[in-house]
């Protein structure tokens, strides 16, 4: 059986995936490049196979389909974009991330392509420690505000946030200790997803911004950690 026949996918998406990762790999291969034959092409082929496997297998997992892409220019644009996020050495997991925010801006918004380019600029380079953090606290802000809180609250959050990634024994902990959750909460500041806050009553915490909020309603970022 064909790697065709063995998809899931509508053949538009399918399609779709397929041209962007020719054009990545003749773009990879082009005279101009100067790699064809070296170890640096031979790795970043691979890379680009085992990427394109995650591709499909997360949009087959979200049940992608051609409605959901009815706007072929916007879904090029997404793919392309992912290539490119290849290319500049993301891992596995934000690769998986990506590709559910992909799935995910689409069947919310008709023109999506621009937001999924910001995100990716964003999800693309953060470390498995961001994102564990990340993932985190988009959880435990998710079920601390699905019921009514008062203002300034964002400090009784920030302590079930600790709780749920700073535990003992540290071997078991998702991350190691608390100085490295504030170190890990510092640096993914930058990614727009995270604000620093000084409470009046409260001290000093991190919560998500609107940006992370809306993030959210798209992507699952513990389950691809769990994957």
């Amino acid at each position: 059986m064909s790697d065709s026949e063995r998809s899931a996918l509508p053949e538009l998406v399918r399609a779709t995936v397929e041209t962007a990762f020719a054009w990545a790999k003749a773009e990879l291969l082009a005279p101009s490049a100067g790699l064809v034959g070296s170890a640096i092409a031979s790795y970043l082929l691979n890379r680009q196979g085992s990427a394109r496997t995650i591709l499909r297998s997360e949009l087959e997992r979200a049940g992608a389909t051609a409605h959901d892409f009815k706007d072929a220019e916007q879904f090029a644009a997404a793919a392309v974009r992912y290539t490119r996020a290849v290319r500049d050495q993301a891992a596995d997991e934000n690769l998986r991330i990506l590709a559910q925010a992909m799935v995910g801006l689409a069947r919310h918004h008709e023109v999506w392509a621009s937001d999924f380019l910001k995100y990716a600029d964003i999800l693309a380079p953060l470390s498995r420690d961001e994102l564990i953090f990340i993932g985190g606290l988009m959880a435990e802000d998710a079920k601390f505000y699905a019921t009514p809180r008062p203002p300034e609250s964002g400090g009784d959050l920030w302590k079930l946030v600790i709780d749920r990634l700073v535990q003992s024994p540290p071997a078991t902990s998702p991350l190691p200790s608390l100085k490295h959750l504030y170190s890990t909460a510092a640096r993914a500041t930058r990614s727009g997803l995270i604000l620093f806050v000084t409470g009046n009553f409260a001290g000093t915490y991190y919560e998500l911004s609107p940006m992370g909020r809306e993030l959210r309603e798209f992507v699952d970022i513990e389950s691809v950690l769990r994957t």
